[in-house]
């Protein structure tokens, strides 16, 4: 059951004391009988309602993302030849002008995600020109997949492979475009990239994504297993074209493909990922049978904190649209274990790399950026599933050591790294590994979360379709959770103007019909 938590204290309080503090008027105090000379009578001053104080730990995650992408905004694009520079300085001074096909991706993504929240078209403009590029630079129409990195002009710098972890956040901001705007070209693009990964990528005798293909997508380069190659496929794509296509109470056929997907990744996780040598970590790198292989990667007999939480938060999204129980107990066997080590106890905050053999800290206290991210969303999430309010702490304290040390008050976006105590370490904002993906996604999930899961208040978000000459079914879904956890309010508008439900969580745009539709989701009643 989903934990839903009160009314904050704080509101209960403040609507009391604007009860109690009703003005009194002058002449209650006259004296009767007593002659009074004739005044007119002032009006009373009002008595100011207070407002509540703003909740740190809970700011206003739309704005936040705004800002964000403003910082992108105004650094990065690069409106001659299209797309967004990788390499960005604290200050958004550019520092180098190739263009990373995955960090192009997921800097849509972030434009997208500022459109959702707030409605404002411009950020959508912004996700066109990386979706441009994307489309028409960095895809491979002769053979399929993506480019991995191409100069300022689009030409491709040379690569012989076709690494799993690029082909996957490749397709990241694609997803979140298509899922607000159901571009038919998009979609066009993801599905059959799915169909050529799932054709050419997916070990069918072992499961799981080999580790990269050859770069005319024909062969297999590296058939080893690793977490990028099995888990960020979900996370980067396959979660959002699941919510985005499957329709209520029936799935699609497509939508089927991508959530039994999904359920396999989900099986590979549980029984190969997870603590393959009785050390409880999970393992980074595997041969082809999952056999654990720590000299076949970068990362030795080492894993990341990182990855171990987003094994976690993965695991419990899965349990929620498959209902697959295994998948939320090896979440919480996992998360048990991981939080005694990757946890900063005194400060707040989630700790980068661990010695498998030892549980030793690889890099001291360093802390970074995106493993915050998964820190905070998978206990908040498993805390919610699972009622379990030890975990909700947790991930309040990191969520608290994030917003005060990795957001940038002078220049804007986020830091990479921090030390324990959060004193600046890496001011990096942009290069081939650092994007607006992470710091919009926190904000993304914590709003959603929170609504849905803690505050149950309603949220607003925008999608925009341009015209198309046939009907098309659209699915609400800003967040994959199981169907009863939010409602759409029916009816939704187009550019102003009311369109029906056609099921509890689908909209029929009619052939011919454009604009911006405006979605309020309402929170499941306890």
């Amino acid at each position: 059951m989903l934990n839903v938590l009160p009314v904050p204290r704080l509101l209960v309080v403040v609507a009391l004391a604007a009860t109690a503090c009703s003005p009194v008027r002058d002449d209650d105090t006259e004296q009767p009988g007593t002659p009074q000379p004739w005044t007119a009578t002032p009006a009373p001053t009002p008595t100011p309602t207070p407002t509540p104080t703003p909740d740190p730990l809970h700011p206003d995650w739309p704005a936040l993302i705004a800002d964000l992408m403003t910082f992108w905004a105004s650094s990065n694009l690069d409106e001659a030849s299209g797309g967004y520079f990788t390499g960005v300085g604290r200050t958004g001074q550019v520092t180098s002008r190739d263009k990373w096909t995955r960090c192009v991706s997921r800097e849509v993504y972030g434009f997208t995600k500022a459109f959702q929240v707030t409605g404002d078209i411009e950020w959508l403009d912004h996700a066109r020109l990386g979706v441009d590029w994307l489309l028409h630079k960095a895809l491979d129409t002769a053979h399929g997949g993506f480019f991995q990195r191409l100069d300022e002009t689009g030409q491709t710098v040379v690569s012989d492979e076709r690494d799993m972890f690029d082909l996957a956040y490749a397709m990241t901001g694609l997803a979140a475009f298509f899922e607000v705007t159901h571009d038919p070209g998009v979609e066009e693009v993801l599905t059959s990239t799915y169909d050529l990964l799932d054709a050419r990528a997916w070990d069918r005798d072992w499961g799981g994504y080999y580790k990269s293909l050859t770069t005319d997508m024909s062969g297999v380069l590296d058939d080893g297993k690793d977490f990028n190659a099995l888990v960020d496929p979900a996370t980067a794509f396959l979660f959002t074209l699941y919510a985005a296509t499957a329709q209520y109470g029936d799935d699609a056929s497509r939508a089927s493909a991508y959530k039994e997907r999904l359920r396999q990744t989900g099986f590979m996780i549980a029984s190969h990922l997870i603590d393959p040598d009785g050390t409880g970590w999970i393992g980074e790198n595997f041969t082809r049978e999952w056999v654990y292989d720590p000299e076949g990667g970068q990362f030795g007999d080492q894993t990341i904190c990182g990855h171990n939480l987003k094994a976690v938060w993965t695991l419990v999204r899965l349990h929620l649209i498959t209902g697959e129980s295994v998948f939320l107990q090896k979440a919480e066997s996992l998360l048990d274990f991981v939080v005694g080590t990757c946890r900063d106890k005194e400060r707040g905050g989630i700790y980068d790399m661990v010695d498998r053999a030892t549980s030793a800290l690889v890099y001291g206290e360093q802390k970074a950026w995106w493993q915050q991210e998964q820190g905070m969303l998978a206990t908040q999430l498993f805390s919610a599933v699972s009622s379990t309010s030890y975990y909700d702490r947790i991930s309040l304290e990191t969520r608290s050591f994030y917003l005060e040390w990795f957001p940038d008050a002078v220049y804007g976006e986020v830091f990479a790294t921090v030390e324990g105590d959060g004193s600046l370490e890496d001011p990096t904002k942009g290069n081939e590994w650092k994007s607006a993906y992470h710091s919009v996604e926190t904000a993304y999930f914590s709003f959603l979360y929170d609504a849905f899961l803690e505050s149950m208040t309603p949220v607003t978000l925008y999608y925009y379709f341009d015209t198309v000459d046939h009907d098309r079914a659209v699915r609400l879904a800003p967040v994959a959770l199981p169907y009863g956890a939010f409602a759409v309010q029916d009816p939704v508008l187009l550019d102003g103007e009311p369109l029906s439900l056609q099921t509890p969580s689908q909209v029929v745009v009619p052939a011919g019909g454009s604009g911006r539709l405006e979605v309020v989701y309402l929170p499941a009643e306890e």
